[in-house]
């Protein structure tokens, strides 16, 4: 969810949507809190976190392990599941992570399409796209490896045809 939210920010500040002169209001802050929950934002955000700090545990676990191979395994279990405990006990506190979302939604949005995006999420639809969205997702990301695959003997010949134009590759 944080890597569609955050995808769904760039384009739209890629796109010159930038909204950077309208104020930062209480209502505009509210709306886009609204926003990420109608997106499954912060749920989607715990999963994510979850991940990345298991990720990041086990690397430190394996340098750690080795300077101190008497420390117990039991250590690193309860290091692990208190890092999550306590991270995710922040994340919607005052100037937590979901507080510090806010912003980069108020400088690519504005507030008119912070309620058209509210609305269309709330919708039937919207929240159709949203349940179904993760499943997507991943069936689009096994089909893409296979695409590229799939191009590779046409990308030799392009290849080869590049480097004969540049004189790096010689007729035969």
């Amino acid at each position: 969810m944080l890597k569609r939210i955050t995808l769904l920010i760039l384009l739209l500040c890629l796109v010159g949507q930038t909204v950077g002169a309208e104020e930062l209001t209480s209502a505009k802050a509210a709306d886009i809190k609204k926003l990420i929950y109608a997106t499954g934002g912060v749920a989607g955000l715990k999963p994510f976190l979850i991940r990345f700090t298991k990720l990041n545990m086990a690397e430190f676990k394996k340098r750690y392990k080795k300077e101190n191979p008497d420390i117990p395994e039991r250590a690193f279990e309860i290091m692990e599941k208190e890092i999550v405990t306590f991270i995710l006990g922040k994340i919607e506190e005052p100037g937590g992570l979901f507080d510090l979302l806010v912003k980069p939604f108020h400088n690519c949005l504005n507030h008119q399409e912070i309620l058209h995006l509210i609305a269309f999420y709330e919708s039937p639809i919207g929240k159709k796209y949203t349940s179904i969205l993760p499943n997507l997702t991943k069936e689009s990301m096994q089909v893409a490896p296979v695409w590229v695959q799939s191009l590779m003997p046409q990308f030799r010949e392009h290849l080869i045809k590049a480097f004969k134009r540049e004189g790096l590759l010689a007729d035969h």
